[in-house]
């Protein structure tokens, strides 16, 4: 059996080679940003890169429109539909004007305009110089309709983006559903993002 001293020595021995071991893993647990991180090794034993977070898709490309007229389903059919192409023609001072009503009792009034084929419409800015009107916008495969809402009502500012939600449709309407009391709307420019 050792004797007291040599126990003595032993466990002295015991606790430095202890302290040692600790300060070793915490060195090495350390935060060292030189160290290099290898990839993580898939099942299949190749090395694949470090995960990315996926790009965004880029956005849809701004399409050519050409005006159609109006669309004025709960009165004469007509509305303003001569000014129709100043709403395309890439100049922000001219605009189409709906008619001037002192109170508006219809559902809405529109701009109908052609992007030229069936498209997948992403995003819709219309540009107005005159506020106080709402407008949602509509998409349709046929001149006249029938329509159908894409997006909900907005009150429209110098520029309002109204995002499409991928719906497709080949006309676009944007359909004024109010307007400043005993005025009429303005637009004066309306940009779409498709991919046809």
């Amino acid at each position: 059996m050792p004797s007291l001293p040599g126990r003595l020595l032993a466990a002295v021995a015991l606790g430095a080679f202890l302290v040692a071991l600790a300060a070793a893993v915490v060195t090495g647990l350390g935060d060292d940003k030189s160290a290099a991180v290898l990839p993580e090794v898939p099942a299949t034993g190749k090395r694949t890169a470090a995960r990315e977070k996926p790009a965004r898709p880029k956005p849809a490309p701004w399409v050519k429109l050409t005006a159609v007229g109006a669309f004025d389903p709960e009165g004469d059919g007509q509305e303003r539909n001569d000014e129709a192409p100043l709403a395309v023609d890439g100049r922000p001072t001219t605009f189409w004007r709906t008619e001037h009503y002192s109170s508006f009792f219809k559902s809405g009034v529109g701009l109908v305009l052609d992007i030229g084929r069936r498209a997948r419409v992403e995003r819709v800015l219309v540009d107005s110089p005159a506020p106080g009107s709402t407008a949602e916008i509509q998409l349709g495969d046929a001149p006249q309709g029938p329509f159908r809402a894409v997006t909900p009502a907005r009150p429209l500012t110098a520029r309002t983006s109204f995002a499409v939600p991928r719906r497709t449709g080949r006309y676009v309407v944007v359909w004024i559903t109010g307007m400043p009391q005993d005025s009429a709307a303005e637009v004066s420019e309306v940009r779409v993002r498709a991919r046809t």
